[in-house]
């Protein structure tokens, strides 16, 4: 345990009115609390002064000097009495205050917030200590208000009021005082009076005892109101939430601040409150670094303080966030920070490496090397990235005119790539006369007589190959970055949220940061403004990334933009990087050897071809001999495992059964196909219902999951070997067939009803399961589309020539940022669907590779209803 003391001056803020406000205009409320906290922010850090906390519509702050607290508390007043008026009052004492843990205690502590509570708004009072220390100062006017007792305090305290123009003063009829001279003459008492000071007590006594019942009353009735009314309604509100939008989520947080004091041990709270936040702990390499938060899509708001580092387990709120650590003797670290509403990302631990600004390259971020993976690498290979900077902006005209200048089109030694063009390799001298502005000088296409523009030096540099850039880099010491950087730093799972703050659609390119656009470690104009060249290639080719101010907002994280590295083009500039020294560059620098599909030119076998592919997945009727291995039953549904025969293999295939609790049978059903995870996976116990399938149950369906080849531990798959691949897929078209076969000997089981709903992986291989299946009758996908090239390995089972041969009604759900399944992807997939248009619907959400709940469940269960019927429920 660590403890402190400190004599400082005490100053207690408060709101006045603020409940009575949120009763009457809740946003109104809210929007004052963030003006209170934002002129704060901006004044008390100038008095040097240190906000140790804020509760909900109060603050406690101390001061080094008791003039700076006064001074800074009458700024404050004067500020927040303009409009948009927040009325306040202000409390200051000076006295020792017990650092411990973190945790601020001391008498002092508790005489300012009894100040604060004495004055009216527009006040500031004073304890008579502060009043001793600010007397000499004849600018600085007060009144004096007597001495008066204060709860748990057990002396007197001396009580002054600012009372400088604007101020106000407490009415006279409201205070109690008494002054120095009552104190010896109230010592004397004419005992006539005793027997009356008896029952004044008496009388003070119970008027106390019947105000504490009233106030245990209405505690209990706000606690039941909160509980049977204020929870539902937040509840509700909780599934209005857009998942990555983080404004929606930080208000709800709020709410349920003001909430936790009375009833956050109560179980409706605590599941609530579990919903909106997850664990975040946060290391810096100095300790004692303030951290501040706020929703990502409100950047103008205030900043919200958690607390010092380390910060460990912080009930974080979900969504997207930016985040700011504070150390006057550091630079100030931003950052972003997404909490995944759904579970399968779980709560973070970052650390954070603080450095002096002398330590820092000039406009540049320190990033920390870690692993790349699904969530922060998708769709690319997972490699080891070790320590980086990375610049912050987008390398500016004027940045580059310092490499011209300094012979950067005359140093071969800057040119460290050969030039080639196709198969041939192109001398420095030719290559460098390619490299020209406008007038024929070198430079930027788009400059003249080797200059940019007038007034756009602080505009990013356009116009310039690959070459250039990677010249350029060199001349500073840096690198390009590669694809592997560019995805870590620009939070590809977020990008529904940021890409509101890119530069897209727009008319032309700024200055760095004019939108705001935040992505992790301080980098900024990562999506649009201009896209930027990376250091991979592909074939030929070299990748631009991240869209520009003429391209739709979709293409920020897409990797399928790739042109030649001679282009020159407006839209295409560059920022650099600087490895760490111990990093292994070659993993990182891999060229990505592949030919894009041209998803306007796909063109499915004849249907003769087809009929051949379809005939080798016939399978021969077979006894299935099912066994029950075990039957349970929760809330909502029975759970029931039954093992049957497979052709291919002599071990049996289990296939679990959800039946849905109190309602008629036979059942609509639902054949589930799970996402890639249940490949990942070697143990059936890994199978339970989520949010992805349990919305089926409880309106009434059946959900159907068979164990299928290659998922849970069940089979064995090489995952580069094309046999291997297509043997699996064979494999599973006849579990799916089997599973129909054992379904139809079911009388629980609506035959004639019956869906395929398919998730991610599901959704990619629904063509070749619904195309040679007909006993399904609809289709919902979500997440689905065409297999790009890299997934494209087999002819006997690509999804172009399956497509066109399924026709049942089909609800596909897709997200316009998918970086699985892009837009283009996910257009192939629709233009060859065989299903009419009238009964095939393809839903575009503002998100990556998911759906958002709400719109899942609610299209889902409407495409089941619209084409299956309302299901019955038994009444009980």
């Amino acid at each position: 345990m660590s403890q402190s003391r400190q004599l400082a001056a005490i100053m207690f803020t408060d709101i006045v009115g603020y409940t009575a406000m949120m009763q009457k205009n809740e946003s109104e409320a809210l929007s004052k609390v963030d003006r209170y906290k934002q002129v704060q922010n901006e004044i008390i850090h100038k008095y040097d002064g240190n906000i140790l906390n804020y509760y909900g519509d109060g603050s406690l702050t101390v001061f080094k000097s008791v003039l700076s607290a006064v001074e800074c508390a009458m700024v404050l007043q004067q500020s927040l009495l303009k409009s948009p008026k927040v009325p306040i009052r202000i409390g200051i004492h000076t006295g020792d205050v017990l650092y411990r843990d973190g945790e601020a205690y001391g008498d002092g502590i508790n005489i300012a917030s009894r100040l604060q509570a004495f004055g009216d708004s527009g006040s500031i009072i004073i304890s008579g200590d502060v009043y001793d220390k600010i007397k000499n100062h004849p600018e600085l006017k007060s009144v004096h208000l007597g001495k008066h007792r204060f709860k748990n305090i057990l002396s007197r305290i001396d009580v002054h009021a600012m009372s400088n123009s604007g101020l106000k003063i407490p009415k006279g009829s409201t205070i109690t005082s008494t002054n120095s001279n009552d104190q010896d003459s109230g010592r004397v008492f004419n005992r006539k009076f005793r027997s009356s000071i008896y029952y004044v007590l008496i009388s003070i006594f119970l008027v106390a005892l019947v105000v504490f019942i009233v106030f245990k009353i209405r505690q209990r009735e706000e606690i039941q109101f909160a509980k049977n009314s204020t929870l539902p309604a937040l509840s509700n509100q909780l599934n209005q939430i857009q998942d990555i939008g983080g404004k929606g989520n930080w208000e709800l947080y709020f709410k349920y601040l003001k909430l936790k004091k009375d009833i956050r041990n109560r179980p409706e709270f605590i599941q609530l409150w579990h919903a909106i936040t997850s664990p975040l702990s946060i290391y810096t390499n100095h300790s004692g670094g303030k951290v501040y938060a706020k929703p990502y899509s409100n950047p103008d708001t205030s900043w919200f303080y958690l607390g010092k580092t380390p910060l460990i387990n912080y009930p974080f709120p979900r969504g997207l966030s930016r985040i700011k650590i504070e150390d006057p003797n550091y630079q100030t670290q931003y950052d972003i920070i997404l909490k995944y509403f759904n579970q399968y990302f779980k709560g973070d631990t970052l650390h954070y490496q603080l450095f002096r600004k002398s330590e820092i390259p000039e406009n540049m971020v320190f990033v920390p090397g870690r692993m790349g993976d699904y969530r922060i690498t998708p769709t690319l290979p997972p490699v080891y990235i070790g320590d980086f900077w990375m610049d912050r902006y987008e390398v500016t005209n004027a940045e580059f005119k310092t490499f011209m200048e300094s012979g950067g089109y005359d140093n071969e030694s800057y040119w460290s790539y050969p030039f080639t063009d196709g198969e041939d390799t192109i001398s420095f001298d030719v290559a460098i006369g390619k490299f020209i502005d406008k007038t024929g000088w070198p430079g930027p296409s788009n400059w003249e007589l080797s200059d940019f523009p007038k007034g756009e030096g602080e505009l990013p540099v356009t116009g310039v190959s690959w070459y250039e850039a990677a010249a350029f880099a060199t001349f500073k010491n840096k690198q390009l970055p590669t694809l592997f950087h560019w995805k870590y730093v620009s939070e590809p799972h977020g990008a529904p949220e940021i890409v509101k703050f890119g530069n897209f659609n727009k008319k032309g390119p700024v200055k760095g940061a004019t939108y705001n656009s935040l992505t992790r470690y301080g980098t900024y104009d990562l999506p649009g403004n201009v896209s930027e060249w990376v250091f991979n290639s592909n074939l030929s080719k070299r990748f631009v990334m991240g869209g520009n101010y003429e391209e739709p907002s979709y293409l920020y994280n897409s990797t399928y933009i790739q042109i030649t590295p001679w282009s020159r083009t407006e839209l295409v500039g560059f920022r650099c990087i600087k490895y760490s020294k111990d990093t292994s560059q070659t993993p990182l620098k891999q060229n990505f050897d592949q030919v894009k599909r041209d998803y306007n030119n796909l063109t499915p076998v004849p249907n003769e071809i087809f009929q051949v592919y379809k005939g080798l997945l016939e399978v021969e009727k077979t006894a299935l001999n099912p066994v029950s291995i075990s039957k349970s039953k929760s809330e909502y549904w029975i759970k029931e495992i039954v093992e049957v025969k497979v052709p291919y293999e002599d071990a049996p295939m289990k296939i679990l059964i959800f039946l849905p609790s109190n309602y008629k049978t036979p059942h609509q059903t639902i054949l589930y196909f799970p996402g890639i995870d249940s490949h990942y996976s070697n143990d059936v116990a890994d199978i339970k219902v989520d949010d992805r399938i349990d919305f089926f149950l409880k309106s009434g369906r059946a959900v159907i999951w068979p164990v299928y080849y290659a998922s849970h531990g069940r089979g064995a798959i090489n995952m580069t070997n094309v046999n291997s691949w297509k043997q699996t897929y064979r494999y599973i078209i006849t579990d799916v067939k089997i599973t129909m076969d054992y379904l139809q000997t079911r009388k629980d089981i609506d035959f004639e009803r019956i869906a395929y709903y398919g998730f991610s992986w599901g959704g990619g291989v629904a063509p070749f399961i619904l195309a040679v299946e007909d006993r399904i009758k609809i289709g919902v996908l979500s997440l689905f589309g065409v297999s790009s090239v890299a997934k494209y390995r087999f002819k006997e089972f690509d999804q172009v020539d399956y497509l066109p041969h399924v026709n049942i009604p089909m609800l596909l759900l897709g997200g316009r940022y998918d970086f699985d399944y892009t837009l283009e992807q996910q257009q192939a997939f629709y233009d060859l669907l065989g299903t009419s248009k009238d009964e095939k619907k393809w839903m575009i959400y503002e998100s990556t590779h998911y759906v958002p709940r709400s719109n899942l469940v609610n299209e889902s269960l409407d495409w089941l209803d619209n084409y299956f019927g309302e299901v019955e429920k038994i009444d009980l």
